[in-house]
């Protein structure tokens, strides 16, 4: 499998991550929150592995330690440069 973010299959303009950092115990616990369009359970833990990947590649804290957390909105609740998403889908697949 090819650990890039590209080899997922979606658009990153379609999703952001935050990162928040908590001690439990002494450890280091990154929590990413995903806001994104809807995915395929399949896409989605692709993503939580390259991700996890490249921060325990990048930091060295364990894979064991990190949670990510998918927040899922549906294209009629998002909008890019004032249009709608759902509204640019269509323009973009007619």
């Amino acid at each position: 499998m090819d650990s890039s973010l590209e080899s997922v299959g979606i658009f990153m303009s379609t999703f952001v991550i935050h990162t928040k950092i908590l001690t439990h115990g002494g450890d280091i616990m990154p929590i990413v929150q995903i806001t994104i369009l809807p995915q395929s359970a399949e896409k989605k833990a692709e993503m939580s592995k390259v991700i996890t990947d490249e921060i325990h590649r990048i930091t060295g804290i364990r894979k064991e330690a990190m949670v990510i957390l998918f927040y899922e909105l549906p294209a009629e609740n998002c909008a890019d440069g004032g249009e709608m998403l759902s509204e640019k889908f269509k323009r973009m697949h007619s």
